[in-house]
């Protein structure tokens, strides 16, 4: 029971950063999934090491929020 409430909240996260913009779904990936430093992220990405640092906390705000709307449902 626990691995099919832990699978079900992988989906939803995984459905929720689908719909974020591109630019910060690329920044989660790249920080939290990908294992990268702010800094390789920011050279990967092309931009400063604050504007990615601001694009994840936009990415990291939206999946909280969404997620926490769910778990109210």
């Amino acid at each position: 029971a626990a691995t099919a409430a832990a699978e079900t909240a992988s989906d939803a996260a995984f459905e929720i950063l689908d719909r974020l913009p591109a630019t910060q779904r690329e920044a989660f990936a790249m920080l939290k999934l990908e294992g990268l430093t702010t800094e390789e992220a920011a050279r990967r990405a092309g931009v400063s090491v604050s504007a990615l640092k601001v694009r994840a906390h936009r990415a990291y705000k939206a999946l909280r929020k969404a997620l926490a709307a769910q778990s109210d449902e």
